[in-house]
């Protein structure tokens, strides 16, 4: 029997997720977070859509303290087939209002991603555009994030990201590189085994407030060091040729409370058989 030849769609998104391994002193946890708004594409295409609202995780040992809450997480994920030779696949994510162990709040984070792939083209064009990070907060510290998505919104694949990269001036590939981890001298991004490492932000987050709190805080391209909190990344973007992959904030916590946490992470992807 022959091997039937079909398009096979891939992608999903989440809204929030978080894992803790220690709390204060209670070590060796395996304490999951059940992930707020989950939407994944059935491989032959469809629509996947997740809502879930007020949520809100509690520890009560060793105090009690809430780990993650948010007012509203959404994601949708859709495959659709254009015509016989065209497809498509869509995700969105939109949440509102989350808090993360009492200290990092976001009043909205919002991502949109659209895939499309034709029978004759080795992969698939995927476009960034109309992601949203407002409100951020770190105790009473403001986080103000300006983002650009043009790179990513107008260049559908790996190669184009890179050709988009190379023909801008001198003069932005030095202002830029930190967002691509490339040296500002290069021409083309720098390849780290076969995946492309950039983010959303147009430049590094500026921080606002209590100056005692601000001084426990150090800004390094998109991710914040915090005292007492840990590590805090901005719109990452992950690019390979075959797919790509955004997480709006992704933090590694290792203060009076140790794990890993993503708010709003997407990815799509696609392929042809055989």
């Amino acid at each position: 029997m022959e091997i039937d030849r079909r398009f096979v769609f891939s992608g999903h998104a989440i809204g929030a997720a978080a894992h803790f391994h220690r709390l204060d002193d209670l070590h060796n946890l395996n304490h999951v977070i059940p992930t707020l708004g989950s939407s994944a594409i059935p491989a032959v295409g469809g629509r996947s859509h997740h809502l879930v609202t007020n949520q809100l995780f509690t520890a009560e040992k060793p105090r009690k303290r809430t780990l993650l809450a948010a007012q509203h997480s959404e994601t949708t994920a859709v495959g659709r087939k254009i015509d016989d030779t065209h497809f498509e696949t869509e995700l969105e994510v939109v949440v509102r209002s989350v808090d993360v162990l009492e200290k990092l709040h976001a009043d909205l984070v919002e991502f949109h991603q659209t895939s499309t792939r034709e029978w004759h083209q080795p992969h698939s064009r995927i476009l960034t555009s109309g992601s949203k990070l407002q409100g951020l907060r770190l105790g009473n510290v403001i986080v103000n994030v300006e983002l650009d998505e043009e790179p990513f919104a107008t260049c559908g694949t790996k190669e184009e990201l890179n050709e988009f990269y190379g023909a801008q001036s001198a003069a932005y590939r030095r202002e830029n590189s930190w967002r691509f981890h490339t040296p500002p001298e290069a021409t083309s991004i720098t390849d780290y085994n076969g995946r492309f490492y950039s983010t959303l932000l147009k430049k590094e987050p500026e921080l606002s407030g209590p100056p005692d709190e601000v001084s426990k805080m150090k800004v390094d391209c998109y991710s914040i060091k915090w005292d007492g909190f840990g590590r805090i990344f901005l719109g990452e973007v992950i690019v390979s040729e075959k797919d790509r992959r955004v997480t709006m904030i992704r933090l590694t916590m290792g203060s009076d409370a140790a794990g890993s946490a993503t708010i709003v992470d997407a990815q799509t992807n696609s392929s042809t058989l055989p």
